[in-house]
């Protein structure tokens, strides 16, 4: 008995001192920071012949670290010692990642019966340091440009990473980076986390970094360093006050030297400072709660989210109607045009499935499936008519989760229901948290959205664009289009422009690339100094794309240099107004390709009526497979009339030959891949057991037998609907397939058939034709063309007849003479 009570007792203060350890910020002292892996071992090397033992965290970038602190008291106590032997060296905060690591080295000590009397004054050791090795190298070195990790419930880290080394050139470089912060989310904490690499020849003792937000400065940094570093990072804290809901800017000014001449430091090519790939920063969000209004929807149920977060669950009955299917088909479809930016997981699932795992909740059917664990939020469900669609908008308390029911014992109100809450103009009037609708309530989008063409930069959130600094300096904006429209003939940039006068007019100019790729120059004139409005044509090979980085380059020559001082005073600027745009007249790619995604599914920016068709017997991996194909058809729909119907293999039937149809599984599971064989490029043999070879490629039994086939061609049934056909004699080969089918990898499927061997290695194919490229010109300038056509041609006529008339005059007297 008394044993165990004392290893209670023991078991007590582990578990407390492992939560002090929890609750405690862990602090270090960095000693260095090395893009080369050897200098930093050189400098561990270096400390340890000093009794200082080192050691080093290696990701993109090596940095060396010396001890591990519970405050940083504690740490700027020590950092006066360790000065002695490192200059340079400062105290830093554990992130969570590292936090996490290092309370599992502890962890592993104490029942390793390790004796440890440092308490947390310890440094790591080595099976420390191969753990966080072993972190980074698992996840590949994390090559994703923005990731976001949830901290708790309402708590979200969002890091932005460079990517890619930015070359700043001349006495005076400057780097802007813009991001956006939802009006849902409130900031709590802003890191700049900086790496900068400076030419060996830079006097480091006068050139240095200045950090704004929003053009407040923030902190000052100067480039020297001990042990002569040509890596240096800083950890910058950003006041939150600073930051604004929706566009910010955070801007780097740099200030390098490297002579006594700083005119002629701005011309030399050894000037330069690279901002380091690794540099990054880091926003702590607070999501906002949102009230149970209806209105607020898709909101919470789309915003940012952590990567690894679960998204939504679409739930319906398990023994669903094909209305109740549609009306869940349909509104995921729905959500997905309305993610705001943000790639929402959204899985549909039937109702007996665990649905708690999930962050948010939304289920479609009648009062009789409801989930048992939902059930509890209805209170009225014995009062009501049920053949009435009813809509409720809760909040699961005990797990905090946002939950929309909307449920009717009649299948087409369920669809009414989701065509209201694709109606802005119905959905802001419902300010509550419930809300009932007649089956034939009507829902048309009675004030249709005009079509403008013009994408101003104010509506991208540009309120202007300043760009300040001699020589070269340009900035950048992307536009995205949908995927399966391109770009008509008269597509241009349109800048409307402001520039200083101090100008040398003979040289400066400002340029345009396209993707990279430059569509044309203009030079600058001092009598269009106070409103320049120039227009860049974009070219027909570069309208293929669905994403635009356009990239704006000034070339400011400062005017009529005499001596330095005016030189280094000359500061010429050039500011692009908000009012400037994109013309971008955009058309329907109808031929029927991959790449042309979601058309014809999605089409004059609404659904185009699709039935999907499912396995006879469809599984939980089935439905999974239908809400992900269905969330891609949403992409670019902004009405609400079209619809998604579903059926299954063995249902399959002339009523639905009208329709686009999708059709996924193997011939086996699913008897739609059996009626329309015939059709596909990609056939079965009589028996169904392998696939047969054709003009594009021999293929070898044992390929055909595990590789998936994905064909996107014109229905056979009606040739202006089309027809997507996803299968394999391998079901386990469709489901890992199913990666190309999320948006960000779908721009590798191509063409109008592909095959995805078991490995995931791919074949693209083309058996369609190009058809003429569609063009587009505006009415105004059509009829202007015409008029000055008839005009020009009516002159003509005109001039030819009284030509002839008074050569016929002169003829006939010339006869009577």
């Amino acid at each position: 008995m008394r044993k165990r009570i004392v290893f209670i007792i023991i078991l007590c203060i582990f578990f407390s001192l492992t939560k002090i350890y929890a609750d405690a910020e862990i602090y270090s002292i960095q000693l260095g920071l090395y893009k080369n892996e050897a200098n930093a071992d050189k400098l561990i090397n270096k400390m340890l012949q000093k009794d200082i033992k080192a050691f080093k965290i290696s990701t993109s970038s090596h940095i060396v670290f010396y001890g591990i602190y519970s405050s940083k008291a504690d740490a700027l106590e020590e950092l006066k010692n360790i000065r002695k032997y490192a200059n340079g060296a400062f105290v830093t905060k554990f992130n969570k990642k590292q936090e996490s690591i290092y309370l599992k080295s502890k962890e592993f000590e104490k029942r390793s019966h390790e004796d440890d009397n440092k308490n947390i004054n310890i440094n790591k050791d080595v099976d420390l340091i191969d753990e966080v090795d072993s972190l980074y190298n698992s996840k590949g070195q994390n090559n994703q440009q923005i990731t976001i990790n949830k901290i708790d419930d309402n708590n979200l880290e969002y890091m932005y990473r460079v990517m890619n080394d930015i070359e700043l050139r001349g006495v005076n470089g400057e780097s802007k980076w813009y991001f956006e912060v939802d009006k849902g989310l409130e900031v709590k904490d802003f890191k700049l986390n900086l790496f900068v690499r400076v030419n060996e020849l830079i006097r480091t003792d006068i050139s240095y970094a200045t950090i704004y937000m929003n053009n407040t400065p923030i902190k000052s940094m100067n480039f020297e360093t001990p042990n002569n570093q040509l890596l240096s990072s800083w950890e910058v804290d950003i006041p939150t006050h600073l930051i604004n809901r929706g566009y910010n800017e955070l801007k780097i000014l740099t200030y390098s030297r490297i002579s006594d001449s700083p005119c002629e430091d701005d011309k030399n090519i050894a000037n330069w400072v690279i901002i380091d790939e690794s540099t990054n920063y880091v926003i702590q969000y607070d999501r906002k709660y949102y009230s149970e209004k209806i209105s607020n929807f898709p909101k919470p149920f789309i915003g940012i989210h952590a990567d690894d977060d679960k998204g939504v669950a679409v739930i319906v009955p398990d023994d669903y109607t094909d209305d109740e299917m549609s009306a869940a088909l349909t509104l995921i479809a729905h959500m997905k045009d309305s993610n705001l930016g943000y790639d929402t997981s959204t899985r549909l699932m039937v109702s007996n499935d665990n649905i708690e795992i999930f962050d948010s909740l939304i289920y479609i059917g009648d009062y009789g499936s409801i989930p048992k664990e939902l059930e509890k939020l209805i209170n009225d469900a014995g009062d009501i008519n049920k053949k009435n669609v009813h809509i409720y908008r809760r909040y699961l308390n005990d797990l905090n989760k946002p939950v929309l029911m909307i449920i009717s014992d009649n299948g087409k109100s369920l669809i009414t229901a989701v065509k209201a809450l694709k109606n802005n103009n119905l959905k802001g009037q419902m300010t509550s948290s419930y809300i009932s609708l007649d089956e034939d309530f009507d829902v048309d989008i009675k004030t249709k959205e005009e079509n403008d063409d013009y994408i101003y930069f104010k509506d991208l959130g540009l309120n202007g664009i300043e760009v300040k600094g001699r020589n070269q300096q340009f900035t950048s904006v992307g536009l995205r289009i949908p995927f399966n429209e391109i770009l008509a003939n008269e597509s241009n940039v349109n800048l409307n422009i402001r520039y200083s006068d101090n100008l040398d007019f003979e040289k400066s100019m400002v340029s345009v690339y396209i993707n990279g790729v430059p569509v044309g120059s203009h030079k600058l004139e001092r009598d269009k100094r106070d409103l320049d409005s120039i227009k860049f044509y974009i070219p027909e090979a570069l309208r293929q794309n669905s994403y635009y980085d356009i990239r704006i380059v000034f070339e400011l020559i400062p005017d009529g240099i005499i001596n330095c001082e005016k030189y280094l005073a000359s500061v010429p600027w050039a500011y692009i107004q908000k009012d400037s745009s994109f013309f971008a007249p955009s058309i329907e790619n109808t031929l029927m390709l991959l790449d042309n995604f979601p058309y014809p599914f999605s089409r004059e920016d609404d659904l185009d009526r699709t039935t999907i068709v499912l396995p006879d017997k469809p599984t939980k991996e089935d439905l999974e497979l239908a809400g992900m194909l269905v969330e891609l058809t949403g992409i670019g729909a902004k009405k609400n009339e079209g619809v998604i119907r579903v059926t299954k293999g063995n249902m399959l039937s002339n009523k639905h030959y009208k329709d686009n149809l999708i059709i996924f599984g193997t011939p086996e599971e699913n008897s739609g891949i059996r009626t329309i064989n015939n059709n596909l490029w990609f056939k079965y043999n009589e028996k169904f057991d392998s696939v047969l070879s054709n003009e594009k490629i021999e293929l070898l039994p044992e390929f055909a037998r595990s590789a998936t086939f994905i064909e996107l061609k014109p229905s056979t049934y009606d040739n202006k609907k089309g027809i997507l056909s996803i299968t394999s004699l391998d079901k386990k080969s469709i489901i890992d397939a199913t990666k190309y089918l999320y948006k960000k990898n779908l721009s590798f499927l191509t063409g109008d058939a592909v095959i995805i061997s078991k490995n995931g290695d791919l074949n693209t194919f083309r058996f369609q034709k190009d058809t003429e490229r569609p063009k587009v010109s505006t009415s105004i300038l059509q009829s202007r063309n015409m008029r000055n056509y008839i005009i020009f041609s009516g002159s003509f006529i005109i001039l030819m007849l009284i030509s002839l008339g008074l050569y016929s005059i002169k003829n006939r007297r010339d006869k009577d003479k």
